[in-house]
């Protein structure tokens, strides 16, 4: 696509020590042209999750769910819904990134 959305939420809090708990939301949009931008097309999702500080790095695990996930998607051709099932509502993260 060449036209992106994206839009990113997050909240942290400490739990105790270098544990912290989070919850978040995104939401975003992909399109070839300005005249496809659909505000109907937009895809979001939230979940929670925690992070642990070390120093370095942080770690993460995160839960996320999607609001509106796909019935049926194909990577090569959006438009044919004969290929491959539905898409997963939800998602297990685990992750590590540094300091921002």
């Amino acid at each position: 696509g060449k036209i992106l959305f994206t839009n990113s939420y997050e909240f942290r809090y400490l739990i105790y020590r270098n544990l912290y708990g989070q919850i978040f939301a995104d939401i975003g949009g992909l399109w070839e042209e300005s005249s496809e931008i659909n505000l109907n097309s937009l895809r979001a999702a939230s979940g929670a999750g925690f992070s642990y500080n070390l120093d370095a790095i942080i770690l993460r695990i995160d839960y996320g769910f999607k609001w509106n996930p796909h019935e049926k998607y194909d990577v090569k051709n959006p438009t044919d819904s004969t290929k491959i099932g539905a898409e997963d509502k939800s998602l297990l993260s685990f992750g590590f990134s540094y300091h921002f």
